[in-house]
């Protein structure tokens, strides 16, 4: 019931002069948005978490196909997983910087916007890296995010806060930080990371996010097993 563009009710978005870019976004791409919003508002748990962010990234890439110094912005202002916290395998470079299911929605993405598939997959590798979790209808994108590494042993914790009228990223220390050391956060949930074996972290991340770990704790584990 919210614009994408400016957060505004619908019914109360004007677009210009506010700045809203949604009204520029193409018909048929603002239809299968809302299309994919309801089934997700139908959904519940990881389930609707997932639908919500898929909705998240189209919006995010279809307003960068409306307005070309925005697509700008977010290739040259964010960098993407396979740059933050880990390396991409070298067999198949092209093929191993992008997950199968970055792939996939950048394939199905393109079909309703006006910018080359290969573009979406590179915009869609950007803010998958530097994309939180507000609430379960909000995600946020942090340009500073990717100054952080994914570590599966952590060194601070990663949040997003609510201030004043926006939220704020918030970084708390785990344990005392040296001077010059990374900050490391986890990619990924941390329930599921404490008891997963480092072959199912790795896996997952590439999978998931384009790139092998080579964290601390991944090394450490792969040497004690004679990998």
């Amino acid at each position: 019931d919210r614009c994408p563009g400016c957060r505004e009710r619908t019914g109360g978005c004007s677009g210009e002069p506010s700045g809203c870019r949604w009204p520029a976004v193409p018909a048929a791409a603002r239809e299968w948005h809302r299309g994919a919003s309801a089934k997700a508002a139908t959904m519940r748990g990881g389930e609707r978490e997932n639908g919500v962010r898929v909705c998240s990234l189209f919006a995010m890439v279809a307003q960068a196909a409306a307005a070309p110094s925005l697509c700008r912005w977010l290739l040259s202002h964010l960098e993407p997983a396979a740059s933050c916290g880990g390396e991409v395998q070298e067999a198949g470079e092209e093929e191993e910087a992008l997950s199968r299911s970055t792939r996939d929605f950048a394939r199905l993405f393109a079909r309703h916007v006006p910018l080359a598939e290969g573009v979406v997959a590179e915009l869609l590798l950007r803010l998958q890296t530097n994309l939180f979790t507000i609430d379960e209808r909000s995600v946020g994108i942090y340009s500073a995010a990717c100054l952080l590494e994914h570590s599966c042993a952590p060194n601070a914790s990663v949040g997003v806060r609510r201030a004043g009228g926006g939220a704020a990223l918030e970084v708390v220390a785990r344990r005392p930080i040296e001077a010059g050391e990374a900050i490391s956060f986890s990619y990924l949930d941390e329930a599921w990371l404490a008891a997963a074996a480092v072959r199912q972290r790795r896996e997952r991340l590439e999978r998931e996010l384009g790139f092998w770990c080579l964290c601390t704790r991944c090394e450490r584990e792969m040497a004690a097993l004679g990998g």
